[in-house]
């Protein structure tokens, strides 16, 4: 049998004190309460009020049963369809261009982090994208948008005593090519370091702070594209199930190379208990770590970036 520690002595203790109040309100009723018909009613009343709670509890724990197990069973048939499919890869790639940007309001690390206790949120639940929290360190600018910045911040980012390759050089794009909604305009980004890596004494990590750097360009010179898009029904968001697709293109030849589809599911079902944010303890169909799902990385899969010495 499973102890949870002191814990569970307590919840235990409280439990026979229950059951103790209950046993001697029905003994007070039995031997001070006069009249049958009277008593009857005390001793139906004592068993209402003392069953009440225990018989609620029942009740929740059954209907939160039935409903996992439903969410449970409709996540692992949308599982089925999950997976990568790779027809092409190429390598020696210096830059994708980006079919469809993320909202950097909802693309954000933590709070932002697609609206992480809203089930209907529009982001991408499965992917999600943890560009960090890179500021500006001379104009103190809000973070770049992190989508962006994520293919072309390096992948791993170890402290110096542990790096073999300058990080800035590991699994990274020279540039993204983009188009801002917010003006119609296509330009070129690239990323900037602007301070050295240091350790953040507040959070225990090792970070370097970057800038994203973009110049408008007249035509899309990126071969290849990337494009998202969210795959969840109404039925699967109210079971908390999020999917997304993602597919990557020659543009060129306006020939699919690649496509991956996966969903996570919270098996919590949307519990706030302690504070938790749902869509961050979700889990997907191939339980890869968080980091894993993130569009880049399946990106960087199929079009290789140039490899450094």
């Amino acid at each position: 049998m499973l102890e949870l520690g002191v814990g569970a002595d307590i919840l235990r203790g409280i439990g026979w004190l229950y059951i103790a109040l209950a046993c001697g309100a029905l003994y007070l009723v039995i031997r001070h309460v006069e009249g049958w018909l009277l008593k009857a009613l005390c001793i139906a009343l004592v068993v209402g009020v003392f069953g009440y709670v225990p018989a609620k509890g029942a009740w929740d724990t059954k209907r939160q049963r039935d409903r996992y197990q439903a969410a449970k069973a409709l996540f692992d048939e949308r599982c089925k369809t999950a997976g990568e499919r790779v027809y092409r890869t190429e390598v020696d790639i210096k830059g994708v261009y980006l079919m469809r940007l993320r909202d950097p309001a909802e693309s954000g690390w933590f709070d932002q982090q697609f609206n992480q206790h809203d089930v209907f949120t529009s982001e991408d639940g499965h992917s999600g994208q943890a560009g960090g929290s890179s500021i500006n360190s001379k104009t103190k600018e809000p973070p770049p948008d992190p989508y962006i910045l994520s293919f072309l911040k390096p992948k791993i980012i170890d402290p110096p005593s542990r790096q073999t390759i300058p990080d800035t050089l590991v699994g990274r794009y020279d540039y993204v090519e983009a188009t801002d909604p917010r003006d119609g305009r296509l330009y070129r980004y690239t990323a900037r370091s602007v301070a050295p890596i240091k350790l953040l004494p507040e959070y225990g990590e090792w970070v370097r702070e970057t800038e994203l750097v973009r110049s408008a360009i007249s035509k899309r010179t990126a071969k290849y594209g990337v494009t998202w898009k969210d795959i969840s029904e109404s039925t699967d968001r109210q079971h908390w199930i999020a999917g997304s697709e993602v597919r990557i293109f020659d543009l060129d030849a306006n020939e699919l190379i690649a496509e991956r589809a996966g969903y996570v599911m919270d098996f919590a079902q949307g519990s706030r208990a302690g504070a938790r944010s749902p869509w961050l303890f979700a889990k997907s169909c191939a339980n890869y770590q968080p980091a894993k799902r993130h569009t880049r990385f399946f990106v960087e899969q199929v079009l290789k970036p140039v490899e450094r010495e």
